[in-house]
Parts: structure tokens; sequence; C-alpha cells
């Protein structure tokens, strides 16, 4: 897999969006044939299945589908496959892996999934404790906190 990637080279820029959007889904073609290679370099197996970081694969994409510009694809599309080069080629650690792509990205709530639910207590005004009494504020020195109001004197 690594062979394929080094192989690479940038192509030209698109002549137009469609050639784009090929060269899009060729490269999150590529993404999804370097998953198990990923898998086993940085041994993800007990964090994430394969399934699951196609999905966040795929999510990276998608992020960026309403961009109409074939230059700006390109631009992205370059950046992604930088990203792909790095990973591959192990110029990031398996904790860089895991809080990009991995953590967080499963328990997210989809729209209009938890709209239904409220949340069962709000916090309550600021420098109160979830709806409870005011906390005391503290100074650095460890005292309550005095409000010293100001004198002309004292600006002088």
């Amino acid at each position: 897999m690594s062979q394929i990637l080094k192989s690479l080279k940038v192509p030209p820029n698109s002549a137009s969006l469609e050639e784009a959007r090929t060269r899009t889904f060729e490269f999150f073609r590529m993404c999804c044939r370097s998953i198990p290679h990923v898998m086993e370099i940085y041994n993800l197996h007990d964090v994430v299945s394969p399934s699951q970081l196609r999905y966040a694969a795929a999510a990276e994409v998608r992020k960026n589908a309403n961009v109409t510009n074939p230059k700006v694809i390109d631009m992205l599309l370059f950046k992604g496959m930088e990203e792909l080069m790095n990973i591959v080629n192990q110029s990031k650690q398996r904790h860089h892996i895991v809080g990009q792509y991995v953590v967080g990205r499963w328990f997210e709530p989809q729209q209009g999934h938890w709209r239904h639910y409220k949340p069962a207590a709000s916090p309550g005004p600021r420098g109160t404790n979830r709806g409870g009494p005011a906390l005391k504020q503290r100074d650095p020195v460890g005292t309550t906190s005095r409000v010293r109001k100001a004198t002309p004197e004292s600006h002088g």
C-alpha cells in the first residue's frame, strides 16, 4: 500500500466540476483501501472497527460536499492526500489518529434524533452550582472577595 502512495504524483488541476468529483471518489476509494494497513500499523483493532474508520473518512469527505469550485476541490484533495500520506508513512502517532478520527465521532447526536429529549438539569445562573446556592468567590489569598470602591484619590 505504501508503494502505491509513494508513486502518486500531484495531478494537474481539474478542468471541470465532474473531473474534480471523479478525483474525489478516487481519493475516497484510496482511503478505504488503506484502512486495513492503517489499522495494522497503528494497532487500532481494539479501539475501532474498519467500518467506523470508513465512516470517519466519509464524514471528512462529506464535510466539504457543498464546495463547487474545482480549484478549491483540488486544494482539498491535495490536503487530504497529504494527510493520508502522513498517516500511512507513520508521521503521526497512535494517539493522534485516535483523537482525530475515533474519539467523539460515535456519540455525537444526530440532527433531529435528540431533539425530543430535554436535559435532566440545566445549569443555573452564572456562579451557581447547577441551580443550587451561589458559591462564594475567593481571591487568590483565600479570603472571600470584597469589592473595593474606587475613590478619586486612589487613581491619582
